[in-house]
């Protein structure tokens, strides 16, 4: 805009649109959007369905592989506790070697468990593809 063209307070005229191109009036279109998460679902519930998009194949990788403790597995973690308490309280050495001989094992089996996981392709087999809308947590 050229200061000399415009009066001091008004605005200058729009420009005319260029040829062959027009101006869309109405609202832009909604972006698509892969899983509409039910409203009444709390805020982890849509996270994790707006995160995870709705599809009949799915590839285990490194960021949704998870080794999560269940009920056996904390009593294991219990034992050996109790173990390393002991081993500490009666001063054996032995008991130290079992102790962390047995964490050690359990340690490397979660890892080749992580490891075997990573990278398997899952297919459902049928029926239609719909979001966990429904799911409690």
């Amino acid at each position: 805009m050229n200061p000399s063209s415009a009066v001091a307070g008004q605005r200058p005229a729009p420009r005319a649109p260029r040829a062959g191109r027009t101006r869309k009036r109405g609202p832009a279109p909604p972006a698509p959007v892969a899983v509409e998460p039910a409203r009444e679902a709390g805020p982890l519930t849509r996270w994790w369905l707006a995160r995870l998009p709705a599809s009949d194949t799915w590839t285990l990788g490194q960021r949704n592989v998870y080794i999560l403790p269940s009920r056996s597995g904390m009593a294991f973690a219990g034992l050996l506790l109790v173990m390393l308490l002991a081993s500490i309280n009666y001063q054996l050495n032995l008991g130290y070697v079992l102790t962390f001989l047995v964490a050690g094992a359990a340690g490397v089996s979660m890892h080749m468990t992580h490891a075997t996981l990573r990278g398997l392709t899952l297919r459902a087999a049928g029926g239609e593809v719909r979001p966990f809308n429904g799911v409690n947590w």
